[in-house]
């Protein structure tokens, strides 16, 4: 008897350790890792001599330290919080530990010195003309990593000042701010801002001010904004890439006045009115870009010079693909320009000596292209000229060129060599999957699946069923929506679908999960679950009752 009564007391022992290490409960609160090379200071929290403020912490910090901030005095109402060491200001929890600057006529932080980390933090509502966080002229490596950074006042949510150097804006959510989300000023160079949320700010997500050079701007949402990125003259070398550019009033990405040597590549620009819009800018590289669903995919203008345009999916804009005004030397290659209005337009005669060529024009609704001025519309023989899905001349030599030439309407422009079949194969797009997602075992639904190519090329799909079966359908016309029958036994299934076009060309893989429930079975006892979670305490109790 009192062997069983020692078990069970054992048992309930580990009951309890257990549940206490389930419920995530925490007997005190400990900071993240100190810095190795300073010491931590904390604010808030419960600890003997902890600050109650951030900048007295901040004061009586010295170089390397860490002050680490609580999140149970939160928020904390303070206003021009001045760094001026080299420090780690980190925060408990970035939704939680809120600064809020009380729409005072300050910036929230204030940085005047090299080296500093922010984490872990929202900040917010600073006043007047002030930022959320506003960095001194000439300071360099500085890193904003992982904050809230949101409904702060007239000039920014951040402000990288004047000739800052090697700083990291990282992995933040900067939104809602009244005028610019970031602000990369004067002459500010080698800068990173990367992986960051910039929506709904008033005017600008970015702004890249004039002489600002050799900043990355990569893998970042950047949407619902006025403007998206705005790059201001004499900037050079920026790079724009990975960005997902998406539903800003004007346009995805402008710049004005001599930028020269940019690369804006690999970004999703989507639905906004203007994609990119590039006016009096030189020596740019745009490539590579998905530019889809807004009114006008590229414009070029006024002075627009030496800019290339190449391997980009300038597709289903409402208005036009691509329009110059007044720009010269452009070379343009190897673009899909599909479903738009009209492909390509150069409206007046003030747009000379550019080149296209082993561009693909496919079912543009107006015309494929339309040119009233002088340029010059293929590379020469034999490398061609463009892809025309209404060209309807022969071939009788088989060199992939037409025999006679594609004439551009609205001016005197040909295409002396036109080619036979695109140049560029773009893959299909992911398919797009819909039926009842909850269902009964051994009853036949119905799932359809949808693709659209960009070549306009015909696409059969791989059917995945998520039971060990599949199934190859056979060729179906770009955009049309099939519909396939599928009978599931219990449990829970994905079905994975990928598209395929007739020149290989494959998509991304799409998914969508159904449930058919399984029959309802008797519940094992919580007990009988905890000892089979923990087999050694099961031969435990079952030895010591024996």
């Amino acid at each position: 008897m009192n062997k069983t009564i020692f078990a069970i007391g054992i048992t309930i022992l580990f009951i309890c350790m257990s549940f206490n290490s389930i419920s995530g409960i925490q007997i005190e609160n400990k900071p993240i890792n100190p810095s190795i090379r300073g010491n931590t200071l904390y604010v808030g929290g419960s600890g003997p001599g902890n600050y109650s403020k951030i900048q007295d912490a901040i004061g009586n910090a010295s170089n390397g330290d860490t002050v680490f901030v609580y999140n149970d005095s939160s928020p904390y109402h303070e206003w021009n919080i001045q760094i001026n060491k080299s420090i780690n200001l980190i925060g408990e929890d970035r939704y939680s530990t809120i600064i809020d600057g009380n729409k005072k006529t300050y910036d929230v932080i204030f940085i005047t010195a090299n080296w500093v980390n922010i984490s872990g933090f929202t900040i917010q509502k600073s006043g007047g003309l002030e930022a959320g966080i506003s960095i001194l002229p000439y300071i360099k490596n500085i890193a904003i990593i992982e904050n809230e950074i949101i409904s702060n006042s007239y000039e920014a949510g951040i402000i990288l000042g004047r000739y800052s150097t090697n700083c990291s804006i990282i992995d933040n959510n900067v939104s809602g701010n009244i005028r610019v989300g970031i602000d990369i000023d004067f002459c500010s160079c080698n800068n990173t801002i990367s992986g960051n949320k910039i929506n709904s700010n008033g005017v600008y997500g970015i702004i890249i001010d004039t002489g600002a050079n050799n900043n990355s701007i990569c893998d970042n949402t950047i949407s619902e904004n006025k403007k998206g990125i705005e790059i201001w003259g004499n900037s050079i070398n920026n790079i724009i890439t990975n960005n997902n550019i998406l539903s800003n009033e004007e346009s995805g990405i402008q710049s004005m006045g001599y930028i020269k040597f940019n690369n804006i590549t690999n970004n999703n620009i989507i639905n906004n009115y203007n994609g990119i819009l590039m006016d009096f800018d030189r020596y740019n590289t745009i490539s590579n870009n998905n530019i889809l669903n807004n009114a006008y995919g590229i414009i070029l203008q006024n002075k627009a010079y030496k800019n290339n345009i190449t391997g980009n999916l300038i597709y289903a804009n409402s208005e036009q693909g691509i329009f110059f005004h007044k720009s010269n030397n452009n070379t343009i290659k190897d673009n899909i320009i599909s479903n738009n209005n009209l492909g390509f337009c150069i409206k007046y005669t003030l747009s000379n000596n550019n080149i296209f060529y082993h561009n693909n024009f496919i079912n543009n609704n107006l015309d494929n292209a339309n040119d009233k001025s002088n340029n010059t519309w293929d590379n020469d023989y034999p490398s061609g000229g463009n892809y025309w899905d209404d060209y309807n001349g022969t071939d009788n030599d088989g060199d992939g060129i037409g025999d006679t030439s594609y004439f551009i309407p609205g001016g005197d422009n040909e295409d002396r060599y036109p080619l036979m079949y695109p140049s560029v194969n773009i893959p299909p797009t992911a398919p797009i999957i819909t039926g009842p997602k909850i269902g009964k075992p051994k009853v036949e639904y119905e799932y359809t699946f949808v693709s659209t190519d960009p070549n306009d090329d015909s696409v059969w799909y791989f059917i995945d069923w998520g039971d060990n079966s599949w199934e190859l359908t056979s060729y179906y016309d770009s955009g049309e929506e099939i519909t396939l029958k599928h009978t599931f036994n219990k449990g829970n299934f994905t079905i994975k679908a990928k598209a395929f076009d007739i020149n290989g060309g494959e998509s991304d893989w799409s998914e969508f999960t159904v449930t058919m429930p399984r029959d309802k079975t008797i519940s094992t006892s919580p007990l009988l679950k905890f000892l089979e979670r923990y087999p050694l305490l099961n031969r435990l109790l079952n030895f010591l009752i024996k």
